[in-house]
């Protein structure tokens, strides 16, 4: 149940964030990107913490694990997890960060939106790279999940 329940989410950011860079949404792409990382370190600390797994069943009112404890985890265990956090939770926080999104200058006029949009496209183009590479980060720690928990059928014959 727990492993569906990764699946199903990272899937679910996945698809969400690639819409968002397509309606060039830098605010939804970032927090929702924030996310996806914070599954795929949900995913590396219950594999690597499999004790605490019955903290990640369905209820309301479970116990859990602080997001706080599982992102430290990952900053531990996973090289440029934690710039990459840090930079995501700067965009997915209402900070000085992100209010450029919403101005433009041109012809010495600034020029405002209500609508986000990305700056110059090198923002897109960062959040397209988090994506892959969330997806594969994400993809590879659900298998070895998955494994651990004698999800996989036994690929010897017989």
């Amino acid at each position: 149940m727990v492993f569906s329940g990764f699946l199903a989410r990272a899937q679910g950011l996945h698809e969400g964030t690639v819409a968002a860079i397509r309606a060039g949404n830098p605010y939804a792409t970032f927090t929702l990107l924030r996310a996806y990382a914070e599954t795929a370190a949900a995913v590396l600390y219950v594999k690597d913490h499999p004790a605490q797994l019955e903290k990640c069943l369905p209820g309301p009112h479970g116990p859990g694990v602080k997001i706080g404890k599982i992102t430290s985890h990952a900053e531990r265990r996973l090289g440029g997890f934690k710039g990459t956090y840090s930079q995501l939770s700067k965009y997915a926080h209402p900070m000085a960060l992100t209010w450029p999104v919403s101005s433009r200058a041109a012809g010495g006029v600034i020029e405002r939106a209500s609508a986000p949009a990305f700056e110059a496209g090198h923002d897109a183009i960062t959040a397209c790279a988090w994506v892959v590479e969330l997806a594969e980060a994400t993809s590879y720690l659900l298998v070895d999940f998955a494994a651990q928990q004698g999800l996989l059928a036994d690929p010897s014959p017989g």
